[in-house]
């Protein structure tokens, strides 16, 4: 009688084990998605205009009824304006795309985009350029926009690169010979490709599909014989999108699996003032001329200088949050101390271990930038720890997403 309670038992643990298995759905891709935009400054937020200064662009040909606007913008709050007159080129330039922003080498071969959004008021077809100009090495196939009124519109534009390069030359957005008004926002150069994988694990694996976020199919495995236990499968993919894995098994359960997991944002700052995250931190500096200064700054999604947690003795600077309970963890963002340079390490804790998932050396941030957990990770605890830094240490944002699949 034992015996057939064991063999019984040990049925039941190898049935779920095997549906547990036909859920295992891995998706990765070479570069990681989402891709980063090589620009910096793209969207003209990161500083406001002074002196006819702004960062990370070169402007030529411009006079005084050009430059960043709060009239008009794709998104955010700023856009930078050309007013059109014949017979002067304008442009705005930026130069060493991607020297410190690609995380991989610009290779022979490589693929890749640039992009922008415009809008016009009175631009005119007899008129001069209107759109942007890549150069990288030499110029290469660059987008333009309709000449004429309209509203935001999109244009693109991919190229190959023939030799390797370790930035574009530069990146110019134009007007040239124009009337009119023409705004430009959120601009790009980025991998226009990734090579995609797929890898499913099932004991009676039926079908899988692959599918983008306009829900146009790229693949189809088609029928697979009974006994398939290993799907996989790799293609080569545009950058600028998301994925999403269906896979059926012969019962004719259907798993599905999204790439990348962007998540649920944990609402860090409300967990704070209710007393249910607990920090430790020797980044303690208050000062009353910036009321943001503080651990609630970390969580309040603003980046401007004050706001955030700071330190300014020269030993190692930590912030660590203990959360409230344990979340199974697909994204976390993060902002050092903006327009300026630090270096940092980043550790999340899981299972009874620190992991350190991301160095950061000699970084200049601007904005949240964001690390991607694939698969995501059970997370109770994260640490950013700042090594080096000009001046002041700062940790200004820290968001963490769970997977909300």
């Amino acid at each position: 009688m034992m015996f057939d309670k064991i063999i019984k038992l040990l049925f039941i643990i190898l049935f779920f084990a095997a549906r547990l298995q036909a859920e295992t759905i891995l998706i990765t891709a070479n570069p990681p998605l989402p891709v980063p935009n090589f620009m910096n400054n793209p969207g003209f937020e990161e500083q406001v205009e002074f002196d006819r200064v702004i960062a990370y662009w070169d402007l030529n040909g411009v006079d005084e009824d050009d430059g960043l606007t709060d009239k008009a913008a794709h998104s955010g709050k700023y856009s930078f304006k050309f007013t059109g007159k014949r017979g002067i080129n304008k442009s705005i330039r930026q130069r060493s795309v991607g020297a410190k922003t690609a995380p991989f080498p610009l290779k022979n071969g490589m693929t890749l985009v640039s992009g922008a959004w415009s809008k016009s008021v009175g631009a005119i077809p007899g008129g001069g350029a209107y759109g942007l100009s890549v150069k990288a090495g030499a110029y290469r196939p660059s987008p333009s926009f309709d000449k004429g009124t309209h509203d935001w519109a999109f244009s693109e534009k991919i190229f190959v690169l023939d030799k390797d390069i370790q930035a574009l030359d530069a990146l110019y957005a134009c007007y040239y010979d124009q009337e009119g008004a023409v705004y430009y926002d959120d601009l790009y150069v980025s991998y226009a490709t990734v090579q995609l994988n797929v890898k499913v694990l099932s004991p009676d694996l039926k079908q899988v599909c692959l599918y983008d976020n306009e829900d146009r199919k790229i693949f189809d495995s088609g029928i697979l014989p009974r006994g398939t236990n290993d799907y996989t499968r790799m293609e080569k993919v545009r950058a600028q999108k998301t994925y999403y894995v269906e896979a059926e098994d012969y019962t004719g359960k259907v798993h599905v699996r999204n790439y990348p997991v962007l998540g649920r944002k944990v609402d860090l700052l409300n967990l704070y003032k209710e007393g249910k995250i607990k920090i430790d931190s020797n980044m303690n500096l208050t000062r009353k001329e910036f009321p943001g200064m503080g651990a609630a700054g970390v969580f309040d999604g603003l980046i401007e200088y004050g706001n955030g947690s700071y330190e300014g003795n020269d030993a190692n600077s930590f912030f660590t949050v203990k959360l409230d309970r344990a979340y199974k963890i697909a994204r976390i963002g993060i902002c050092l101390k903006p327009r300026s340079v630090e270096s940092a390490e980043l550790f999340v804790f899981g299972n009874n271990t620190w992991r350190k998932i991301k160095d950061y050396s000699y970084a200049s941030m601007q904005s949240v930038n964001y690390i991607y957990l694939n698969p995501s990770e059970v997370v109770e605890a994260v640490k950013v720890s700042i090594t080096n830094g000009a001046g002041l240490k700062a940790l200004t944002e820290l968001e963490l997403y769970e997977e909300s699949e």
